[in-house]
Parts: C-alpha cells; structure tokens; sequence
C-alpha cells in the first residue's frame, strides 16, 4: 500500500515535469510552473533543479524563475551541489540565484569550504563576496592561512575586498606574496577596503618600485579620500616610473574630487604643468583627460591659458569639447579677450568647438572673434559662425551676416540668410531682394516670406517683373512658396491661372485654390477644360478639396475626360462623397478600354449600387464583350486589386 502511495506521487511529479518540458509555447511553460508550484511550494525546488540541465534555454530559464520564487536554506543545498557541474551556463544560473538568496544562501555556501573540489570551494568563496555578508569573514580569514592552493587563496583575497572586511587588512598584507597572482588581488582589495591602514600599505608598495605594483597600487590608491594621502604622493612623484605619471596624476586627481571641498592649497599643480599638459595633450582616454583637467584650478587654467587652449587641437573631438565646458566656467569676456589674442594657433577643428563658447557674453570680444572665423577657409566654421552670430543684434552683426550670405558655399549662405531673416528690418531689404535671384529654393523661400512682411508692394513689383518677362522659373517658385495672407489682385491672379506655361497654371490652381471668391473659383473651374490632362486634373482636385457644391459638376465633367487618371480621381470622389447620382455616367466607363479604370468602375458600383448594381454592370461588361466574371472578380477582390492598383492601394 505504502510502495503504491510513493509510485502515485511519483507519477504526479513526473506529469508536472513533463508539462513544463512537453509545453510548446512560453505562456504554457510558465502556466506549469505555476500549477508546480502551487502543488509543491518550497519542495519543488528539488523538482526545478533537474530542469536546470535541460538542454531547452527556456526551460532552463523557466526553472530559474520558479527558483528564484522559492528562496530558502533548503533550496540553497540543493542549488550548492551543483557548484561542481562542468556546464558553465549552469553554474551561472546557480550562482545567480544564490546571490539572490542572500543570507539563506550563507550556511550551505560554507559547507562548500570544506569540499575536497578546489573548484567548488573557489566558486562558493566568489558568491560569499558577492552577498556581501560581513559575518562569513573569519572563516574565509581561517582558511586563507590554511589553504594551499593557489586559485583558491586568490578567491578569498578578492572576497574579501568585495567584503569591504576591515578586520581582514592585517592578513591581506600578509598573504601578499603568498602565491602567483595574489599581490594584484591584495592590493585590489586593501583599496576597496580603503581604511587608512591599507591605504598605507598600498603607499609603501608604491615605494617597491617593482611597476606592475606600483600601476596596481596607484589604481587601487584611487578610492582613497584621506587628505594626507596628497601629501605622500607628491612627495613620491619623483619615484615614479616615467610610464606611470598619466595614472599618478589620474589618482592624484580623483583623490582630489573626493575631498570636500578640495584643498585648493593642497597640491601645487603649476609644478608638475610641463607633465600634465603634456599628458593631457596625449591621451585619447577621456576619463583620464577629464579626471586630471577637472581638478585643475582657475587659476592654473588662466596662467597656463595658452597651452589649454592647443588642446583644442587635439585628435579627440569630446576632449575638445570637454576643454570648452570647462572654459565656460571662468569668465567668458575675459577668456574670449585672451582667445582674440591667440585664435591662430588654434585648428579648425578648435575653432568649431571654441564657437560653443561663444554665447551671452561680451560684444566685442564676440565681435572681434566671429569676424575672424567668418573668412576662415573652412565652410563649416563660417556656417556656424552664422549660427552663433544670429543671437547678437548689431550693426556689426548684420555686417558679419551680410558677408556669409554672399558666400561661395550654398550651406553657409542659407544659414545667413535664416539668420538675417529673424532680424528683418529695412535697412536689410536689399540684401532680401538679391535673395530672390538665387537658384536655391531655400533661399529663395526665406526672402519672399521676409520681403512679403517688410515690404509687400516691392515683392508685387518683383512679381509684375517676373512676369512681364516671363520668368517662369520665378514664377513657379513664388507659387511654390507664396506667403499666406499675401494679396494678389484678380487680373494677376487670371494671368496666372491663363498663362501659357502650363507648369505656371497647375501652380496657380494650386496656389490659389483656398481663395474663397466665386470668381477665383471659376478660374480654377475653368481648368477641367484645359488641353493639358495635367492642368486638368489639379483643378479637379483643388474642386474637390475646397469646394463641396462645385464637386459634383467638376467630377460629373471628369468622368467624361479622355484622360484615365482624371476618371480615376473622379470615381474615387464619387465613392467618398456617395454620389449615388453618377451612376449612370459610371456604367459607361466600364466600356473603358484602360483595365483600371473598369476595375475602379465596378468597386464604386458595388460600394453605391450594392448587388442590383454589379448584376447591371455584369451585364454592361458582356454587352462590351468583356469576360464580366473575371473583371468583377479582379474588382471586389482587394488582394488582387490592390497588386494591379498599387497607388490606388496606398
């Protein structure tokens, strides 16, 4: 009775198993887990760690999650035994999870110190410094002074600065050489550590003069924040291999950001200027370049003003920016009083960054500066040149933007010309109207729009100009880019909309098609009987959009046009407006000899006539000689239709 007990349970646990292993979506995994865990609670963490081996990742995940669900010192035993699985996913999974455990982790992880696997006891040591449980530390201090192999003992020296474990300083120092690999594991540690103690072993380290040490001990150094510590390193400079003066200066620095607030007295950087300028000039790490100039005092920035301002000129883009926001926390006028003095020693790539400076701050000293980088040869400095000096109002300005927008490169005379147009006063009028004559439509845009709010009546005589000479191409960009709000009188609105350009007449349809005055409308109606399809078919759509009681007559005409795209536009509108009353002119475009336009034809007559109508135009269709069946077919079925009619789709 008993034995068939146990084989009835088994069976359930095998089912629950399987479910999650036989489940072929995500949700039905999770939903078996679910019911698992509800059956098993705590114990099915013995069931979810034989789902840890699975050869599925989902089910591997899976059996993480419903771990992670059921924390305790149980599931930490069983989770521990597989610290020795030669598969390094599950490992991770494991270890993961008993970080997650915490202190319900400890007891089964120090069980593992004794295991006989050096491995094992190493991984359980790195998770014990991952927890982060103070209590473990005599017992990694015991078996550090007892343990012989290597790996290990190098495991218990980085847990125990992971530990951050102040009473473990003493036998970190002590066990410093105790095996290969252990010393720049220590120093590591006494840093993380940063008691003042084992800040102090780390300076006497720094006197072996053995490099590799020192480099260790210098990066370790860096969590230090004891002002004394200053002091000791300036003093050990000297000492310092050539090749470690970047990371000297890197820690010295970072040591000086912690302290709050810094001791400006505390290190005398002009000192060591040759060096730290010639680092920073150097190195292509920025956080190395920011850790040192950051902590470089006003003071030394302005003494040694013109080396800081070469490094400028360096490689890195975000170091030359980074020596801008810097700038900008001294006084901008007196800096840029200094840049005027020094701009040639500047690259262009300097010169880009410095213009960034270049803000709310002195006219003059702007002034001078900007008129400079305006000639420089480099097209991109003069366009933002032009961007920076649209924030200054000025005669002086004006001059500077006046000079860009005549510039030989495009980019930079557009970025003038917008600039000038935010000014827009009528000394600048003449600087607009050559803006007319230029061929690109940027700034052929800007200028209309600015002469059209400074000086309407000069812009109408422009128009009056461009037209009595038939200037086309003026023509078509003023109707491009008209103004709104800008009168036009009806005789020049009819010469557009009659002009013998016929690009000129769409234009005008186009531009115009908004004015709501009957005559104006029935130009434009006019356009349906232009001999251009073109022409056409803008005003057919201008009448559509704009004008309701026009619409029908204007696509009552256009079903009639010879041209398919008309009576395309004008079947569609039918249908949108639900012109019921066409229908009559739509059976007879189903004679059409363009297969779209049939197609088209008995779409609106299925949407309007329903099935009366398409058993009429069935009937149209063999009367036409069409296969009817197969045109209505094509017609009504929309993946079809919408291959043939790809624009119609869209």
């Amino acid at each position: 009775m008993i034995l068939s007990k146990q084989n009835h349970e088994d069976d359930i646990t095998k089912q629950h198993l399987n479910a999650i292993r036989q489940a072929k979506s995500t949700i039905e995994k999770q939903n078996a887990l679910q019911d698992l865990l509800q059956c098993y609670g705590e114990d099915s963490a013995a069931l979810l760690v034989t789902l840890l081996e699975d050869r599925d990742d989902e089910i591997r995940s899976i059996a993480f999650h419903g771990l992670s669900l059921v924390p305790s010192e149980k599931s930490a035993v069983l989770l521990a035994t597989f610290l020795a699985h030669t598969d390094l996913h599950v490992r991770n999974l494991v270890a993961e999870l008993l970080v997650q455990y915490k202190a319900m982790a400890v007891p089964a992880l120090l069980r593992c110190l004794s295991n006989p696997n050096k491995k094992v006891r190493k991984f359980a040591i790195d998770i014990l410094g991952l927890i982060g449980d103070l209590t473990v530390t005599p017992e990694l201090a015991i078996l550090l002074d007892k343990e012989q192999e290597p790996i290990v003992q190098v495991a218990i020296a980085e847990a125990l600065g992971n530990l951050r474990a102040a009473e473990a300083v003493e036998l970190l120092m002590r066990h410093i050489d105790s095996c290969p690999g252990m010393a720049p594991v220590v120093i590591d540690a006494l840093g993380k550590i940063n008691t003042q103690k084992s800040i102090g072993f780390l300076l006497e380290v720094l006197q072996r003069n053995d490099f590799y040490l020192s480099l260790f001990s210098l990066e370790a150094l860096s969590n230090a924040f004891y002002p004394e510590i200053i002091d000791t390193l300036v003093e050990r400079y000297k000492r310092i291999h050539p090749e470690l003066k970047t990371n000297f200066f890197k820690t010295l620095c970072s040591i000086y950001q912690k302290l709050d607030p810094p001791p400006a007295s505390k290190i005398n950087f002009y000192r060591f200027k040759d060096d730290i300028l010639k680092i920073l000039k150097e190195t292509e790490n920025i956080q190395v370049f920011s850790s040192i100039f950051n902590s470089l005092p006003d003071d030394f920035i302005i003494k040694m003003f013109v080396q800081v301002l070469e490094l400028l000129n360096h490689q890195n883009q975000d170091i030359n920016y980074f020596v801008i926001e810097r700038l900008k926390r001294l006084d901008k006028t007196e800096i840029l009083i200094k840049l005027d003095q020094y701009l040639d020693s500047i690259s262009a790539r300097g010169h880009l960054a410095l213009l960034n400076l270049i803000g709310d701050c002195d006219l003059v000293c702007a002034e001078n500066i900007l008129k400079k980088l305006g000639n420089s040869p480099i097209p991109e400095i003069r366009r933002v040149v032009a961007e920076v000096a649209s924030v200054f109002n000025g005669a002086e300005f004006d001059y500077i933007l006046i000079q860009l927008a005549n510039d030989s490169v495009q980019l930079v005379r557009e970025s003038a010309y917008l600039a000038l147009s935010d000014r827009a006063y009528y000394d600048l009028i003449p600087i607009f109207e050559k803006g007319l004559e230029s061929q690109v439509h940027s700034i052929f845009q800007v200028s209309l729009h600015t002469l059209a709010r400074l000086s309407p009546g000069l812009l109408y005589n422009h128009l009056e100009k461009w037209l009595s000479v038939n200037d086309g191409e003026r023509l078509l960009m003023f109707l491009s880019y008209m103004p709104e709000n800008f009168f036009l009188s009806k005789p020049f609105l009819k010469t557009l909309l009659e002009h013998v350009n016929m690009k000129i007449r769409m234009y005008a349809i186009h531009a115009f098609e908004t004015i709501s005055e009957e005559v104006v409308q029935d130009w434009i109606a006019a356009g349906q009987e232009d001999k251009h399809p073109d022409v056409r078919l803008v005003a057919l759509r201008a009448q559509i959009r704009q004008n309701a009681a026009r619409a029908k007559v204007a696509i009552s005409r256009a079903l009639d046009d010879q041209d398919c795209r008309i009576q395309e536009v004008a079947l569609e509108a039918t249908k949108q407006l639900c012109l019921t009353e066409m229908l009559p002119q739509i059976y007879s475009l189903l004679g059409s000899s363009d297969r779209k336009v049939q197609l088209k034809a008995v779409q609106v007559i299925q949407e309007l006539g329903g099935a009366k109508g398409i058993t009429k135009a069935r009937e149209r269709l063999y009367n036409y000689g069409e296969n009817a069946d197969n045109i209505i077919s094509l017609a009504t079925d929309q993946n079809l239709f919408s291959v043939l009619n790809p624009d119609e789709a869209q």
